[in-house]
């Protein structure tokens, strides 16, 4: 096991993966918009998704305080990267509510593992307080692009889009695993 590394590199790489656990929490009024839109969901239905992908990453999230400090960040991490990236494949290709709803609570969980990975490390930095500060104004940013494309990806590719979206961002963050 590798000692931790306080760096500001890699504050900043740990900032970049951050914002990809509730991503898609952020993201949901757009969700849920297309969910209703492309895949004929009624609002109810919409929200009910909605609420259980933020019910599992509240209780992966939870969970990660029994676990976090007993498992290799890395392994776990590459993990979550890979279940988020492909289950945000698998809610593109479904449009039936009661299988999306399964799915995207899994996926919730698996954003809730990322984030508690991400939070755990920023916290043991040596400077928490400059590297929560540095997380939030990356996570401002990406989500800032991510909001302003979002139209265009929905317009384009419908919901399935975002759900594109949101898998490419995870396999693009399992990069960032050499340097972890």
């Amino acid at each position: 096991m590798r000692p931790f590394d306080h760096k500001l590199s890699t504050v900043f790489l740990v900032s970049m993966v951050y914002p990809l656990g509730p991503a898609a929490l952020i993201l949901m009024p757009m969700l849920v918009g297309g969910v209703i839109d492309d895949f004929g969901f009624i609002a109810q239905q919409a929200g009910y998704v909605a609420s259980l992908e933020g019910r599992g990453l509240v209780l992966a999230s939870l969970a990660a305080a029994l676990w976090v400090r007993k498992v290799s960040w890395l392994k776990v991490l590459a993990g979550a990267l890979i279940a988020t990236a492909l289950l945000n494949v698998l809610s593109a290709n479904l449009n039936e509510f009661m299988p999306l709803l399964v799915v995207r609570f899994l996926t919730g969980f698996s954003g809730g593992v990322i984030f508690a990975l991400t939070v755990a490390a920023l916290g043991d930095n040596r400077h928490p307080d400059r590297a929560f500060g540095i997380a939030q104004v990356v996570q401002g940013a990406m989500m800032f692009f991510a909001f302003a494309g979002a139209p265009y990806v929905l317009e384009r590719w419908t919901v399935s889009g975002l759900f594109y979206m949101l898998a490419a961002a995870a396999s693009l963050m399992l990069l960032a695993l050499a340097r972890y």
